[in-house]
């Protein structure tokens, strides 16, 4: 029998995505990153059902015989596995997936750190041309035709909001860090019995200064160094965040303790930067108070959220939302059913993620 060709997937600044980590359900440690694995195992079960190996770059029998090596980032010039693929030609099997924004990795959006791979899968609709460059979307752990919303708490037993994010900080000009931020002053300040925060690192100290954000040798940075220090000596700032609650193990159950979630993306002024942000909220049957891609309504009907851009500040945000009748917010409840039951939903699925990465690398 004849072994089958590799398909081998390399986040070039991500060591825990090893030793097929990137495809693994139970007990996986990229959980409390709010990762999971199920698109990614489905897929490798389908690559498999067509003759195809899937694995993580690390565990490759022979980088040179590979049918695909999809790079999960744009890598940095010195980077092994980029370097020996150019140094054997390997640039028509080179793959290139970016997913995160600009604010955490600026290099994944110069088209000079292209040219090297043969096709580019991005969410970014200014990109897209079927030739180069393909659309997907961040795909939801479900699968298209059994999505349903969790049950629901009564109304009047959910509490009014929560966020579930990490402290970050980014000097890029639109960064939503600082607003996540001051969302959450506001709330703690205003209306603490209404609010919790969920997330990594709110109990470690992340500087919002540019100064903060990058060293002369980039792309160190001074809030990662603080971040590093605070986990090896277990140093924490306790009540840095009152608000602050925990990591999140299962979305699903957090969110559906609350009526909204103030869900803001890494980034603004973006088009086609539809995260799970919004997506595990509307599955969680929690109403997304909403910042982030200008182009959202071509994606998700606007009756499935509240956008937050069209208020004057986070406080109107709450006097509408603290204001909202049951029969309001069931109404926003039945818009979200009837679209992520539907077709429109279809994009976000495990099917279209396999569908797409199948199409993209010509299989």
């Amino acid at each position: 029998m004849c072994a089958m060709q590799e398909i081998l997937f390399y986040a070039p600044h991500n060591n825990l995505l090893r030793n097929n980590l990137f495809f693994q359900l139970e007990n996986n440690p990229l959980g409390q990153y709010g990762y999971n694995a199920l698109p990614a195992h489905v897929l490798k079960q389908e690559l498999a059902g067509v003759g195809y190996d899937a694995k993580t770059i690390d565990l490759a029998s022979n980088l040179g015989s590979a049918k695909a090596i999809i790079f999960l980032s744009v890598p940095k010039k010195s980077d092994k596995y980029y370097q020996y693929c150019l140094k054997n030609c390997l640039q028509d099997r080179m793959y290139l997936v970016v997913d995160e924004p600009s604010v955490v990795n600026p290099e994944n959006y110069k088209r000079e750190n292209h040219l090297n791979f043969r096709k580019v899968l991005t969410w970014f609709d200014q990109l897209v041309d079927n030739k180069k460059y393909f659309k997907y979307f961040f795909p939801a752990p479900v699968h298209y035709g059994s999505v349903k919303m969790a049950d629901l708490l009564p109304f009047e037993k959910r509490k009014l909001v929560c966020m579930i994010a990490g402290n970050k900080y980014s000097r890029h000009p639109n960064q939503l860090y600082t607003e996540r931020l001051n969302v959450i002053r506001y709330l703690e300040r205003a209306h603490p019995a209404e609010f919790d925060l969920y997330g990594t690192d709110w109990d470690i100290p992340v500087v919002h200064h540019p100064a903060f954000h990058y060293m002369p040798m980039e792309p160190f940075s001074l809030n990662n160094a603080l971040k590093k220090i605070c986990k090896l000596t277990g140093i924490r700032l306790r009540q840095q965040f009152p608000s602050s609650k925990s990591v999140v193990l299962n979305k699903k159950e957090v969110l559906g303790k609350y009526l909204f979630t103030a869900c803001y993306e890494n980034q603004d002024n973006t088009q086609g930067y539809v995260t799970e942000k919004i997506i595990d909220p509307l599955l969680a049957g929690a109403v997304p108070v909403y910042y982030g891609s200008e182009n959202l309504r071509g994606h998700i009907p606007e009756g499935c959220y509240i956008n937050s851009k069209k208020f004057s500040s986070f406080a109107e945000v709450y006097e509408y939302i603290h204001g909202m009748g049951q029969a309001e917010y069931s109404g926003y409840i039945q818009n979200i059913k009837t679209f992520i039951t539907g077709p429109k939903f279809y994009p976000f699925t495990i099917e279209a993620y396999v569908e797409v990465m199948k199409k993209f690398l010509d299989i």
